[in-house]
């Protein structure tokens, strides 16, 4: 109604609360964390959790864990795994040969990112 006492006044929104995505680990939830921390240091621009499908050979999709931008406009796809097993092996290696344009990471129980320069270096264990 545009003639109320109301009449003039912006209306009221309902304040949404923050929500946090439900991760599939506790381990891509501390990295996570990890990530808040960066970011909020100024030492990456943005990151996304689950945010883009790669397709490999077969029209396999593969969902990469966390994307991350760097202030240089280089991205960061980082993969967390506790236990490689060899699907999963067999994806991130295709990931990492099929997608250069990422500079690839697997992040292990230890928390620490290495680095992927080829799919050769995705380990076998």
């Amino acid at each position: 109604d545009d003639h109320g006492p109301e009449a003039g006044k912006p209306a009221e929104r309902a304040v949404e609360p923050v929500r946090r995505p439900r991760y599939k680990s506790k381990w891509e939830e501390r990295f996570a964390q990890l990530l808040d921390i960066r970011q909020k240091a100024g030492e990456i621009k943005s990151w996304v959790y689950e945010g883009i499908h790669l397709r490999l050979p077969g029209d396999v999709m593969y969902r990469v864990d966390f994307v991350v931008q760097r202030w240089d406009g280089a991205c960061e796809a980082v993969e967390i795994k506790g236990r490689m097993r060899e699907p999963a092996r067999i994806k991130l290696r295709q990931a990492v040969e099929r997608y250069p344009l990422f500079d690839w990471y697997l992040v292990r129980g230890d928390m620490v990112p290495c680095r992927l320069y080829s799919p050769s270096d995705v380990p076998s264990r």
